[in-house]
């Protein structure tokens, strides 16, 4: 039972958890529960259910609940809003399992008799039947928690004008949203008109959440530029909140993006994508599945390509420093395609300026993007993601961090052996500002169609050649 992604039952009230009576201690452990923990087992329960009278059926029925499971994740699927509808996520649900059930049965037709075919979708029609049966419950019970206040998530307004006023109302009358106030945000020279009371201004945000035990935080207006907002966000201490923002013309139609709304105030969830829960993990099980098949294929040319590098010279992989999420150095591997050089001048030299080193083996590798190739073992060993922004070395890092505000939110992610950027021809001699732009689009707008998508138009741009 959530109110967003992370924080359905968690704690509201802030009250000391020593020397409690055992049903308040109860009822602290169930406040702190993420709402996935509920629907996530629901679901699982629900889609299998067909497995025990179709037993003969049990592999292609357990794949359907992976794959919906993990197409849902991807899909947000596992969000509850701040307002609650069952028919408002029908449409997500229906579609994010009709997708692989389409698939396997495509594979069930092939592979079986016409009469599995039949079995398997008269029990994917019940898990499905099943499923939204569930999900029906388990939103009914979130709307009666919050409303009888079990659940209900601290929260700030940050902003002293119309809206912030509106929003304030709102939220004090209406308690399913699930959202208690604890104050408001604004400068120095915005008063609200309400008897909430004003807690800080926009530079003290994290420091008001941290001490306010603070979850969520609805952004109106501040009366401060986006720059200030932006850096008060990127606080360490802001990523275990829900940021919510009022688009500037609030009462225009939504016509896309993922949003919701408090009352008749459309809201737009944004930007603190660590893709933590569900996401992050339907992401690394994409990753490791993925790049463990593709080094299992690729074995043979990894092969004959470490025999043509070592013929240039005795070392065959690269390893170098790059900065990966949080700021973690790693150690990058890559087929060596250059003649060996002093370390500072590896570490210091943008590669645009080392073509005097290349070998002619190491040409055609780098235009293939062939080079790369050894970086699958740092996705499955977890330093990197099929998909993401491109690791940088630390001096570059450090320099790019210094002349462009978004570059340092595009470590809120592992780093990718392909992005956004790369396959949208942002690579070598490039704007690194528009790079992180496009780095930072990626990280707030995941999911696991749009790895799949970057991923074919790498292949795409593979094929013919693309690489630097």
């Amino acid at each position: 039972m959530t109110t967003t992604q992370g924080h359905e039952l968690s704690n509201a009230t802030g009250e000391s958890r020593t020397s409690q009576p055992s049903w308040t201690m109860w009822k602290t452990v169930i406040r702190r529960a993420r709402g996935w923990m509920l629907l996530l087992p629901v679901d699982v329960v629900a889609i299998a259910l067909p497995m025990l009278w179709r037993p003969e059926l049990l592999k292609a029925l357990g794949l359907m609940v992976v794959l919906s499971v993990l197409t849902l994740a991807g899909d947000r699927g596992y969000r509850a809003k701040l307002t609650l509808s069952f028919m408002d996520d029908l449409p997500v649900i229906v579609r994010n399992v009709l997708a692989p059930i389409a698939v396997i049965a495509i594979v069930v037709a092939f592979k079986h008799e016409p009469v599995s075919l039949v079995w398997f979708l008269e029990s994917c029609l019940w898990g499905v039947v099943l499923l939204l049966v569930g999900r029906c419950l388990t939103t009914g019970l979130i709307g009666w928690s919050r409303r009888r206040g079990l659940t209900s998530h601290r929260a700030v307004v940050l902003g002293g004008n119309a809206v912030a006023v509106e929003l304030v109302e709102t939220l004090s009358e209406r308690p399913q949203h699930g959202l208690q106030l604890v104050g408001y945000v604004a400068g120095q020279d915005m008063v609200l008109e309400s008897d909430l009371p004003r807690v800080g201004e926009v530079g003290e945000l994290a420091q008001v959440v941290a001490s306010l035990d603070v979850e969520v935080v609805v952004i109106a207006d501040g009366g401060s530029s986006d720059r200030e907002v932006l850096l008060a966000l990127e606080d360490p201490r802001m990523r275990s909140c829900d940021i919510y923002v009022v688009p500037k013309l609030s009462y225009m139609r939504t016509q896309s993006g993922y949003y919701d709304h408090i009352s008749s105030i459309p809201v737009m969830r944004i930007g603190q994508t660590t893709l933590d829960g569900p996401a992050m993990l339907a992401k690394r099980f994409f990753d490791v599945m993925v790049a463990g098949a593709l080094l299992t294929l690729l074995s043979p040319v990894l092969l004959l390509l470490a025999l043509g590098v070592r013929r240039s010279g005795p070392q065959i992989l690269f390893r170098q420093q790059r900065v990966g999420r949080d700021g973690v150095v790693f150690e990058c591997l890559k087929l060596r395609s250059m003649r060996p050089a002093v370390a500072e001048e590896m570490a210091t030299t943008w590669s645009g300026s080392e073509g005097h080193r290349m070998t002619g083996l190491g040409r055609v590798m780098r235009k293939l993007s062939l080079d790369e190739l050894p970086q699958l073992w740092n996705v499955i060993r977890g330093d990197m993601s099929l998909v993401g922004p491109r690791p940088e070395r630390p001096f570059f890092v450090e320099q790019f961090t210094l002349r462009y505000d978004v570059y340092r939110r595009r470590h809120r992610v592992r780093s990718g052996l392909t992005g956004l950027a790369q396959v949208s021809g942002l690579r070598g001699d490039t704007s690194i500002g528009m790079r992180a732009r496009y780095d930072n689009y990626y990280i707030e707008n995941w999911t696991l169609w749009l790895d799949t998508k970057i991923l074919l138009r790498t292949v795409g741009e593979v094929l013919f050649a693309r690489g630097e």
